[in-house]
């Protein structure tokens, strides 16, 4: 179990970190919205761009930007696929000759923003304290008793004290299953607004839909099974208050 969640702790810190180590765009912009694309120049007269590379591919074109004041502008074509849009330009900058060619990005995601370090930082402190206690409830879950205290007599096996860790054992079930949905929550909606990877982002939706549904029996399984070993600890406080033991092939 330490491994695992020393592995998982080393998953999260590199996926965090690729998520913040982006390429410095000049811009970022909402996915599904008119974009510019914009070059500066001042001392430019005119310019051209002459290519756009999106994630799938590059097209290829010589179409004149449209000048606004000091910046040079170009609509996108397509704005609905997110990630990184390079884009290269032509033009007479500082009126040499021939143009100079200059290659600039723009990143495009869900929601218009990008996950800086301190973010990132804030994440995986965040999912940190979350695997902490995770792994806490699953120690307490493993090594907490559940079988109340027992012994054998010439009748055969017998409880002769009804024990309370068993409930103990339950909660700290559900508590670890809280906190997993909860880590993988946090994690599918980081994915979904800050990697590109749509085959990713398919995998946690699916994952998180899955264990979401799943909850609803856990939490479900919980509850009976504590209504039963209540319902099961009154009659055998019970029998062992009236002769000391409860016998195991009576219940």
């Amino acid at each position: 179990m330490k491994k695992e969640g020393i592995l998982i702790i080393f998953l999260s810190i590199l996926l965090l970190t690729n998520f913040a180590s982006s390429l410095e765009c000049w811009s970022v912009a909402t996915q599904n919205t008119e974009i510019q694309l914009i070059q500066k120049c001042p001392s430019c007269s005119f310019s051209n761009i002459t290519s756009i590379s999106y994630p799938n591919g590059t097209i290829f074109l010589n179409e004149a930007m449209e000048q606004n004041g000091i910046n040079f502008n170009f609509t996108l074509p397509d704005s609905s696929q997110t990630g990184r849009i390079s884009y290269g330009t032509i033009g007479d900058k500082d009126g040499v000759s021939p143009p100079l060619e200059e290659t600039l990005c723009i990143e495009i995601t869900p929601t218009g923003t990008i996950l800086d370090k301190g973010e990132a930082s804030m994440y995986i402190i965040i999912l940190i304290f979350i695997l902490i206690f995770l792994a806490l409830g699953l120690y307490v879950m493993i090594k907490t008793p559940y079988q109340n205290l027992g012994e054998m007599s010439s009748d055969g096996p017998v409880i002769v004290r009804v024990t309370k860790t068993k409930y103990v054992k339950i909660f700290a079930a559900w508590f670890s299953y809280g906190l997993f949905l909860t880590f993988i929550t946090v994690l599918t909606g980081m994915i979904n607004n800050y990697v590109q990877f749509d085959g990713m982002k398919d995998l946690f939706t699916n994952t998180y839909i899955f264990l979401t549904v799943l909850g609803y029996g856990v939490s479900v399984t919980a509850i009976v099974l504590i209504i039963w070993n209540v319902w099961k600890d009154i009659i055998l406080n019970k029998k062992i208050l009236e002769g000391g033991k409860a016998l195991l092939r009576e219940l």
